[in-house]
């Protein structure tokens, strides 16, 4: 029997931004301290949340009706993806804005939003999954790989100091 609460995962609404921010606050500070600065207090913003509502791509994980997790699932590929040596030349979904709540962290939540990615991406028909993240971002590189991501190749984003790293996962 699992000692992990019921995680619900659903469509994100409007009504769900100022949970978003104060996850995003709390997690722009550990990032913060880490010197990890892939988000900051100009990213990401309540408009980018409110764009990824409206085209449906914004996705949130409630424990007991408490909003503790989000992830953003699209098709949408920066350019700084076209040269990247890819594992496949395949329709990806690609995972973006992704965080959990400190107060819930060990209670697999990451885990658990990472399978409803890859359940989400076979639902659109799709079986391959592309992400990135800062290089200074050790904690993300770590659940990446133990998740079967593979590292894929390295981009520069401007106005970032640091490269991205590149992962990709194809689904069984």
């Amino acid at each position: 029997m699992s000692s992990f609460p019921t995680l619900v995962v659903r469509n994100g609404k409007a009504s769900d931004i100022d949970s978003i921010m104060r996850i995003v606050g709390k997690v722009v500070e550990d990032m913060r301290l880490a010197g990890n600065f892939q988000w900051t207090s100009s990213y990401p913003t309540e408009d980018t949340f409110l764009q990824d509502i409206a085209g449906q791509s914004l996705h949130v994980g409630l424990v007991d009706k408490n909003l503790v997790s989000f992830i953003t699932l699209d098709r949408n590929q920066p350019t700084q993806y076209e040269p990247i040596s890819w594992s496949v030349e395949s329709p990806a979904m690609v995972l973006h804005r992704f965080a959990v709540a400190p107060e819930v962290r060990r209670l697999r939540i990451a885990h658990r939003m990472e399978e409803f990615a890859c359940e989400h991406t076979r639902k659109q028909g799709l079986a391959y999954l592309r992400t990135d993240t800062n290089s200074a971002n050790t904690v993300m590189q770590s659940f990446l790989t133990n998740r079967h991501y593979q590292f894929a190749g390295r981009l520069y984003f401007p106005k970032c100091d640091n490269p991205f790293f590149c992962y990709d996962k194809v689904l069984a």
